[in-house]
C-alpha cells in the first residue's frame, strides 16, 4: 500500500493532486465520508479489492476529524503498507506532529505539507488587456514567464472574472461606475475595461463567453499539466477574434 498524506486547506490543489493521482493510477478515485466512517470500515480500505481492477485509490478528507476511528488507524498501517496494490490519500487542514499517530504515519506513509496556491493578479489583468488588443506573442510570453510560480486554475478564475466585468459592461448602456455598482465590483477595477468597450460587439462578447465555457469544460477533464496549454489557447482566440 502506499499512504499519502497532504497537510493543508487548498481546495484548487487539492483537486489538482486527486486528479494526478488518479492520472498515475489509472482508476477512478474511491472518495470515502470520513464522518460516518466506522472502524469495520477500515479492513475495507486498507485490504479490500474490488471486481473491475487489481489497483484501487481511495481519498479520504479530513479523517482526523472522526477522532475515535482516526485513532484506530495505527493498527492498520504495518500490514497495510505490504499491500502495493492499494494507494490511500490522506487529506487534513492540519495535524500535530507531536502526536503518537503522526509520528506512526512518519514511519508508513508520504506526508506532503501543501503550499497555498498563489497567483499573480497583475499578470492576469495584463495578460487579459494585452489579448483583448490582439497581443497574442506578449500575452503568452507573460504566462510562460511566471507559469511555474502560478496556480492555473486560479489564474483561470480571475480570468473569468475579467471576462464577467467585460461582459457586464459591453450588454450594459449605463456608466461604467453605475455598472460596478450593479454587478458589486470595485469601480476602478471595471474602469480599467471601459477602453475595451467600443471594441467589442456584443455578438464578440458572446463568442468570448462560449470560449471561456469552453475552456472551463476541457479544464475539468485534463491533467493539471495541459491547464495551462487551455489557457493559452484561449488567449489567442481572444486576439484572434
Amino acid at each position: 500500500m502506499m499512504l499519502k498524506v497532504f497537510v493543508g486547506d487548498d481546495r484548487v490543489r487539492i483537486a489538482a493532486t486527486i486528479q494526478k493521482l488518479a492520472d498515475e493510477s489509472g482508476v477512478i478515485p474511491e472518495k470515502v465520508n470520513a464522518e460516518t466512517l466506522q472502524r469495520s470500515d477500515l479492513p475495507n480500505i486498507f485490504f479490500g479489492s474490488t471486481l473491475f481492477s487489481v489497483k484501487r485509490l481511495v481519498v479520504v478528507k479530513d479523517f482526523s476529524e472522526n477522532a475515535k476511528i482516526w485513532n484506530a488507524l495505527v493498527d492498520f498501517l504495518p500490514d497495510a503498507a505490504k499491500n502495493t496494490n492499494i494507494t490511500v490519500a490522506l487529506f487534513e487542514k492540519t495535524l500535530d506532529k507531536r502526536t503518537y499517530i503522526y509520528k506512526q504515519l512518519k514511519d508508513y506513509a508520504e506526508i506532503y505539507e501543501m503550499v497555498l496556491a498563489k497567483v499573480d493578479e497583475r499578470a492576469v489583468f495584463r495578460v487579459f488587456g494585452l489579448a483583448l488588443s490582439g497581443e497574442h506573442e506578449a500575452a503568452l510570453q507573460i504566462i510562460d514567464r511566471i507559469r511555474h510560480q502560478n496556480e492555473p486554475q486560479m489564474f483561470f478564475g480571475l480570468l473569468v472574472s475579467q471576462v464577467a466585468n467585460l461582459a457586464a459592461l459591453i450588454f450594459s448602456d449605463k456608466p461604467s461606475a453605475m455598472v460596478a455598482k450593479d454587478v458589486g465590483v470595485h469601480a476602478f477595477a471595471l474602469g480599467q475595461l471601459e477602453r475595451y468597450r467600443k471594441e467589442f460587439s456584443k455578438a464578440e462578447m458572446r463568442k468570448m463567453l462560449q470560449q471561456f465555457l469552453e475552456t472551463d469544460k476541457a479544464m475539468k477533464s485534463s491533467p493539471p499539466a495541459d491547464v495551462w496549454v487551455l489557457i493559452k489557447n484561449l488567449i489567442l482566440q481572444i486576439s484572434w477574434r
